[in-house]
């Protein structure tokens, strides 16, 4: 009795022990599965991360409309690849456009409410200027709306007068000179280096130059973060009070506005030696992106810009 109470005793431990040994071999065997599916289940969060979808583009594209300007773009905002380009990277004047890079520095160095005069020496640089008398002052905003809708050239001095001055100038002439330090530098920092700026105007300069797709980086930049810019741009005309209450009233420059009211923003620019010269936004039909139309040296920049919108829209006709 003795002998076979130890050999039950002996048999019970054995089987506990081999329950004891299946049972980690099962728990070692599922975390081995867990293991193996969890990489399967990572990249599926990653998805989120992923970049957006990339900028529709019709194939075939419709063959190009016949444009007079030497050096022409369209390309959206997002996309590497223009859909259409002449001469993109060739150096040209690009006249008024200037006053984009103008703005774009008043609103990063200027405060909201800073007044910006135009000074003597603001109205005694020439050619398209507004009717605002020699010393009246505006706020930042309005300077460039003075600037962008009718492009009046003492407005973007008088703006670069007061970044200069913001600077640290004491002078007209070393306000002018740190200007034309910062809108370089600016240039620079946006990729812009087949670019060269001599003043804040556009004004002809055979050392102030820059190209169709350096522009294109410039439109985008502002587009990403001071989209306000082109909410003035598509003003018709506005009336602006002076910080001692004149009202001046303004007329866009840009005849395209009237006959595509869908144009998000954009700019004129026309000297002698430039000749005509032209940046559109476009709302694309049918996707949520915006095409960038930048014109250099047209003998009729709006009649140029017309046959690139129309051409925009028979390719993303049928998408």
């Amino acid at each position: 009795m003795e002998t076979f109470f130890y050999k039950r005793v002996a048999s019970f431990f054995a089987i506990l022990l081999l329950a004891t040994l299946l049972l980690f071999s099962a728990l070692d065997s599922s975390q081995r599965q867990v293991a193996t599916v969890l990489p399967r289940i990572q990249p599926a969060v990653a998805l989120h991360l992923l970049p957006s979808p990339e900028v529709p583009s019709p194939s075939p594209l419709p063959q190009g409309p016949k444009i007079m300007a030497e050096s022409y773009l369209v390309q959206m905002i997002g996309d590497e690849t223009p859909l259409l380009e002449h001469n993109g990277s060739k150096q040209m004047r690009p006249a008024s456009l200037t006053k984009i890079l103008t703005s774009l520095l008043a609103l990063e160095e200027l405060d909201l409410n800073a007044p910006v005069v135009f000074s003597t020496f603001a109205k005694a640089i020439g050619e398209k200027e507004s009717q605002v008398q020699a010393g009246e002052a505006f706020i930042r905003n309005d300077a460039i709306r003075f600037a962008v809708v009718e492009s009046a050239n003492d407005a973007a001095t008088a703006l670069a007068e007061a970044i200069g001055r913001k600077r640290g100038a004491f002078s007209f002439e070393d306000a002018e000179l740190l200007f034309k330090q910062a809108a370089n530098q600016k240039a620079q920092e946006l990729g812009m280096i087949n670019s060269q700026f001599e003043n804040p105007t556009g004004l002809d300069d055979e050392r102030h130059f820059t190209t169709a797709q350096d522009l294109f980086r410039l439109v985008s930049y502002v587009s990403e973060n001071y989209p306000e810019i082109w909410d003035f741009s598509r003003a018709s005309d506005a009336d602006i009070q002076s910080l001692r209450g004149v009202t001046y009233h303004i007329v866009a420059t840009n005849q395209l506005l009237s006959e595509f009211p869908a144009l998000m923003g954009g700019k004129t620019g026309l000297t002698d030696v430039a000749k005509g010269t032209l940046i559109l936004l476009y709302p694309v039909k049918l996707t949520t992106h915006t095409a960038v139309i930048v014109i250099l040296g047209s003998d009729n920049r709006f009649e140029d810009g017309r046959k690139l919108i129309h051409w925009l829209e028979e390719a993303f006709d049928n998408l």
